[in-house]
């Protein structure tokens, strides 16, 4: 990705929910893996990096790729989602906030209901993060899922969404369902939202280790407006 874009990249990680908490392995339950990328982005916007550092950081312009959990979660950074069970304890300050140029979300998970339709098996894996208690016969994880958030009437911030053909962990039906709900919130989709639903065919993960995901990527965070 720095070689494609010229950017500084920086990965942070969070901590994951264990399908079933143990003694040795409590649960961690969302909004604990959002509140986790929120201290990253203040932390990488307060770093300064060494006079040697082969790349400058602009503090003006940043661009988030998430991918799998990772977008839903930088989906509900940038969506503001309220302070409530189901946002962020600890909101991203505006300051930082106001520097978001593009989101480019792949493979993700935005319809939490939607998922258990398509992929009951992953029953478990949802409690594990979201608690057993919303997921009890005919509940509703709405309130958890980034295609019933509202996006900012003053956001200018560019949504690259991405799918591969060929991921059997995470079905189409989720990019459409946040496609939809992108274009619906911008009422000008041709501007902000932008999709590719084609091009990749690889699995899940392997995905993030393609040639293809990285042009698509850089070519899309180098445009300009």
């Amino acid at each position: 990705m720095v070689e494609g874009t010229g950017f500084a990249v920086a990965i942070p990680n969070y901590r994951l929910s264990p399908r079933q908490p143990t003694p040795t392995e409590p649960p961690f339950r969302h909004p604990g893996h959002v509140d986790d990328i929120v201290s990253a982005l203040i932390t990488i916007h307060s770093w300064e990096p060494p006079s040697t550092a082969p790349l400058r950081l602009d503090y003006a312009s940043m661009h988030l790729v998430g991918h799998s959990c990772g977008a839903h979660i930088i989906s509900a950074i940038i969506m503001k989602a309220r302070v409530s069970e189901a946002g962020p304890t600890r909101p991203l300050p505006e300051s930082i906030w106001s520097t978001i140029q593009t989101a480019t979300i792949a493979e993700g998970i935005y319809d939490l209901d939607l998922l258990l339709v398509m992929f009951p098996d992953y029953q478990d894996i949802v409690e594990g993060a979201f608690g057993e208690r919303v997921v009890q016969p005919r509940s509703s994880l709405a309130k958890f899922s980034v295609t019933q958030f509202e996006v900012p009437e003053n956001s200018a911030i560019r949504w690259f969404v991405i799918q591969s053909t060929g991921d059997t962990l995470v079905d189409v039906n989720q990019a459409e369902a946040m496609i939809s709900h992108l274009e619906a919130s911008h009422k000008a989709p041709t501007t902000h939202v932008f999709q590719d639903i084609s091009t990749l065919n690889a699995d899940h993960d392997a995905v993030l280790q393609t040639k293809e995901f990285a042009c698509l990527v850089a070519e899309f965070v180098k445009k300009r407006g």
